[in-house]
């Protein structure tokens, strides 16, 4: 039981890095298109759309993998313990954090996936738009890629952890600090790239 919990942790935690962060990378670069206005972020989206068997690799490569992370990062949840009231250092609200925000993203990429996936090229912008455009929407949005960026940035740090990346004291403070320079640098891609839609 431990060598299959142990197996399944890090397959958990290599998820969250290949594909998945990649992914998440990737997508908030195709969406700061946005920059350029309607015409550029649509010949991205049609561009993307014409790759052939997408539905495939992204069933594949996107959907099965965020869906594993996510009902085993819900297993995971569910056997944590939270002592924050006992010892609030960062690192156990870190913790707390990256559960929280694990929830948070999953109920914001099943609304994105249906909302968005399955609009044509030709409307794509004119859709982000109209969404976006209520401030709820456009709050919810911001939201729900604060919580992206902020997972994945304390993700990468953990997969360090977990694979005996970052060993010494040193490694994980020198880490902590550039993955929190790479989590404002892609919050800002990302919240920026949302806010280009209704600018």
């Amino acid at each position: 039981m431990r060598v299959s919990h142990f197996f399944w942790s890090r397959l958990h935690s290599l998820s969250g890095v290949v594909p998945v962060g990649v992914f998440l990378i990737f997508h908030l670069w195709a969406n700061s298109a946005a920059f350029a206005g309607p015409a550029a972020y649509n010949r991205v989206v049609r561009l993307l759309e014409s790759l052939p068997a997408l539905i495939v690799v992204e069933t594949l490569f996107i959907f099965i993998p965020i869906l594993y992370h996510a009902i085993y990062g819900f297993v995971i949840m569910r056997s944590a313990r939270y002592n924050v009231n006992r010892y609030p250092f960062a690192r156990n609200w870190y913790f707390v954090l990256q559960r929280a925000t694990g929830v948070i993203v999953f109920v914001f990429i099943v609304y994105h996936v249906l909302t968005m996936r399955f609009v044509g090229p030709a409307a794509s912008f004119a859709k982000v738009a109209s969404e976006l455009s209520n401030p709820w929407g456009l709050a919810f949005y911001i939201v729900g890629i604060l919580s992206a960026t902020w997972h994945l940035a304390n993700g990468f740090w953990l997969f360090g952890i977990d694979w005996g990346i970052l060993v010494s004291p040193r490694a994980q403070q020198v880490a902590g600090w550039v993955l929190a320079v790479f989590f404002v640098a892609l919050s800002v891609l990302g919240v920026g790239s949302a806010i280009a839609f209704v600018a």
